[in-house]
């Protein structure tokens, strides 16, 4: 929904349901000029009759009406930016990518979605509550190649049967460009893709210093892939190291 359009709906639903009259798009000065110019035509020695009173009420009050409503629309309408940070947009959302991998998704992947929280199973959807219940169980973006620049890890699963298989991918940025590369870290077409979640963690989380300079490891953050089935669990890490992915299992 476009914010510019949205205020325009809402100030009218509102008014109309409020003042049973259409109101006239005037500004508070205006407003105010016109009661003033209603006042001069006024020959206030006259003496007013029942019925010249009665009409003179109701149209002052009448303008009143409209100036309040002129008033509290004003005050009262929600900022169009306001309201979209209020809607929020969806943790799994596309929206959320760089322009150049959500157009490499509709591609190359039209027929997959990011793993969402609604389509884990009923076990894993429990572990993935205590783990980050506040991000995507598809998404991770974090300094998984380079120490400054971020790349995206995702995990897609098939549109009509998200049980049905998966696909780990990370996109990593160009130097120096805005495009993006794609790398298949791993993919599966069998059942179970219900089990699977991924998120951001740390390596020192997981390797020693030692370790790190064992396996050439240069970034701070890793890529942790779980397999929350109910009758066997599992977790492996995904390092970059030597110009590739290196996985490892771990304990979680």
């Amino acid at each position: 929904m476009e914010p510019v359009a949205a205020l325009p709906r809402v100030l009218f639903c509102r008014l109309r349901g409020r003042f049973p009259f259409p109101l006239p798009p005037r500004t508070i000065g205006e407003q105010k000029a016109k009661v003033k110019d209603f006042s001069k035509q006024i020959n206030w020695r006259k003496p007013f009759g029942k019925t010249q009173m009665t009409g003179l009420r109701s149209t002052l009050a009448l303008i009143i009406l409209m100036t309040a409503a002129l008033v509290f629309g004003e005050r009262g309408s929600p900022s169009p930016v306001l309201a979209k940070t209020a809607e929020g947009t969806s943790p799994c959302s596309l929206g959320s990518l760089p322009s150049d991998i959500q157009n490499r998704l509709k591609g190359e992947f039209g027929s997959w979605k990011v793993q969402e929280q609604e389509n884990l199973s009923e076990y894993t959807r429990k572990t993935w509550a205590g783990k980050k219940p506040s991000a995507c169980p598809g998404i991770a973006v974090g300094l998984f190649q380079r120490a400054k620049i971020p790349s995206y890890a995702l995990l897609l699963v098939p549109l009509d049967h998200p049980d049905a298989g998966y696909r780990f991918l990370v996109f990593s940025s160009k130097t120096g460009q805005r495009s993006y590369e794609t790398t298949v870290v791993e993919k599966s077409d069998d059942h179970g893709a219900s089990n699977y979640f991924i998120r951001k963690v740390s390596i020192s989380r997981y390797f020693s210093e030692e370790s790190k300079r064992k396996f050439q490891v240069q970034a701070t953050e890793a890529i942790l892939m779980v397999d929350s089935a109910e009758q066997e669990y599992g977790a492996d890490i995904y390092v970059w190291s030597n110009g590739r992915f290196r996985r490892e299992s771990v304990d979680d």
